[in-house]
């Protein structure tokens, strides 16, 4: 994949964005607060419909302004196409070669990025929640049924705990369970197959760019682990009907992937605690290149990488590794704040004053 042209306007900071990609390497240069996030947040608002800094698309519009714009044409398997979005204060719109259409799930997948965020850096450190989306972000790009299965899951899921919440009578809660479990069971397995797959790859990145020591994804399931789906039904009804009067007192429900997590381990210790500020970057950084390979490997397409203010942290010879390992990706967009010899085989654009510049 490879993103050619990308237009906006009254986007965060910008009046108007129009700007041609001619090679596989991009560098966006500019200080910091100039916008460099802002513009590959347009490549990443497309390809995900959602921004990645806030949950509110109000504020992707120009202040003072009624509506934002976004667009870009890009290639795949030869062919080109073209995603955009109309965002206004009352919706969202997004069109696939020009073709509107108010169902995220019609957008989502067609371009296929990963992005690299400073926040990133906090993933092991934050929040089941923060987690769990990561991981369903990934196991939904490479299996379209999994979106759909946790998308219905989660609406059970609200039902059920309503059903607590209104006091319904047990039968009814009973029968929410048994919608449930089959869909735990595809989630959890879906999870559990993509943590064994992507191991030995954030560990080999981990080693080859940074270092020696031994990296590993640790699921933290919250039902059972097992292979054969009767058996997990058998043993979720058990853990549901033990725990029924808990549920019933704190009104919800409180077994099942919604609660599922993960820890890093670096060398058996948790990155979490026992990792520095440099290892948790660093290892962040392995994670999203794992994870391009695994979408290779489902999807037979090379995601577009977008790694914004990457290399700031890193000394010469771990940015030097970084771009010799991104350096065979169709397309690999950096930004940064300040020039640098190696990146000098970069298309470069400039930003100052929320206008964009070749240089």
């Amino acid at each position: 994949m490879f993103v050619q042209k990308l237009k906006a306007n009254s986007f965060r900071n910008f009046d108007e964005i129009d700007i041609t990609f001619n090679s596989s390497k991009i560098f966006i240069k500019g200080e910091n607060g100039s916008g460099k996030t802002n513009l590959i947040e347009t490549i990443y608002y497309l390809s995900h419909t959602r921004p990645f800094k806030v949950h509110n698309e109000l504020a992707l519009i120009k202040e003072d302004k009624k509506e934002a714009s976004v667009y870009l044409e890009y290639v795949k398997d030869e062919e080109k196409h073209s995603l955009s979005s109309l965002i206004t204060r009352d919706k969202k719109i997004f069109a696939y070669d020009e073709e509107k259409t108010n169902r995220m799930i019609s957008i989502f997948g067609k371009l296929v990025t990963i992005c690299y965020i400073p926040k990133s850096v906090y993933l092991f450190k934050g929040e089941p929640l923060e987690k769990r989306s990561f991981v369903d972000e990934m196991c939904s790009q490479i299996d379209n049924e999994y979106l759909l299965s946790l998308q219905r899951y989660k609406k059970l899921l609200k039902e059920r705990n309503q059903a607590f919440i209104k006091d319904y009578d047990q039968e009814i809660i009973n029968v929410y369970a048994e919608q449930l479990i089959p869909l735990a069971y595809y989630i959890t397995s879906k999870r559990n197959k993509i943590f064994n797959e992507i191991n030995p790859l954030i560990n080999k990145y981990y080693k080859k760019m940074f270092g020696e020591s031994d990296i590993k994804l640790v699921y933290k399931a919250n039902c059972p682990i097992v292979s054969d789906e009767n058996t997990f039904k058998e043993q979720m009804l058990k853990i549901f009907n033990s725990n029924m009067s808990n549920e019933h007192l704190k009104k919800q429900t409180l077994y099942g992937p919604h609660r599922d997590s993960f820890n890093v381990l670096i060398d058996s210790k948790d990155i979490a605690t026992y990792g520095s500020q440099g290892q948790n970057r660093l290892a962040t950084i392995s994670l999203h290149l794992a994870k391009r390979d695994l979408y290779k490997k489902y999807l037979n397409q090379e995601a577009v990488l977008l790694l914004d203010d990457v290399i700031s942290d890193l000394d010469d010879s771990r940015i030097n590794n970084l771009l010799e390992t991104v350096s065979n990706s169709e397309q690999v967009i950096i930004t940064g704040t300040k020039d640098n010899k190696i990146l000098k085989e970069f298309e470069t654009f400039n930003i100052a004053k929320g206008k964009i510049e070749k240089e």
